[in-house]
């Protein structure tokens, strides 16, 4: 996820990363590392607000 996010970061796009779409073996890994690295480069969302953007956007209106 990581590499992914750095990379298109790297080539200008704009990155959503949605945290419950994120794993890693250790649940204290999970949710110090690879959340919070992301976070510097990218937003991080709650699958939740990611839907409710993209409906917005499907419905032609802009959510905040």
């Amino acid at each position: 996820m990581r590499a992914s996010t750095v990379d298109a970061y790297s080539y200008g796009f704009h990155n959503v990363v949605v945290e419950e779409c994120t794993y890693d073996r250790s649940l204290i890994t999970h949710k110090s590392q690879p959340v919070r690295s992301a976070s510097q480069i990218a937003d991080v969302m709650h699958i939740e607000e990611v839907l409710a953007h993209l409906d917005g956007l499907a419905r032609g209106r802009k959510v905040a």
